[in-house]
């Protein structure tokens, strides 16, 4: 078995479109709404990864390889939080693995990755959002040392109804 992680290329847009929407349909079945989870199309998400990854802008995009094939993504950066710092906070805005792989260990080999590029790149912490009862990533989290900052939020950007969501923090460098 042979894992790589390296940035993603504009060629990867269509595989990453795959995984967003397979992860999604199948992590999110019983904590979004079904008609929103069914209504995903990888065309859509293909277009929207094709500019993401032509624009690039201040997030960083990697991709995991199992034996040459891609099974996971992540996207993180800069802290997007208005009580955070741009310069010290780091964000880990997505991070997705396609579901034939789940609990394989991709996504703390993926999660990982981020952390030491974001450490080397001296910012201080980490800082994700994750949907309330999706205990598979909380558990991936909690796992790599992930705590819960105690903080929450209603978002209804992705979905267009309320979503609970809570941050978790990991301190990188003191």
């Amino acid at each position: 078995m042979s894992v790589t992680i390296r940035n993603a290329q504009q060629g990867d847009a269509l595989r990453i479109a795959q995984i967003h929407v397979a992860a999604w349909q199948k992590g999110y079945s019983n904590l979004m709404n079904a008609d929103f989870l069914k209504s995903l199309s990888i065309e859509d998400m293909l277009v929207s990864w094709t500019k993401a990854l032509e624009e690039r802008g201040k997030g960083r995009y990697l991709v995991i390889e199992l034996n040459s094939n891609i099974m996971g993504f992540a996207v993180y950066g800069p802290s997007r939080d208005d009580d955070l710092s741009e310069k010290s906070d780091g964000e880990l805005v997505a991070l997705n693995i396609h579901p034939t792989e789940w609990r394989n260990g991709l996504g703390k080999k993926l999660l990982t990755s981020v952390c030491e590029d974001l450490a080397s790149e001296c910012y201080k912490s980490v800082n994700l959002w994750v949907i309330s009862g999706n205990y598979p990533a909380i558990d991936l989290y909690k796992t790599a040392g992930f705590t819960y900052s105690g903080i929450s939020k209603i978002d209804i950007k992705h979905t267009g109804y309320p979503i609970e969501e809570h941050r978790y923090e990991l301190c990188i460098n003191e």
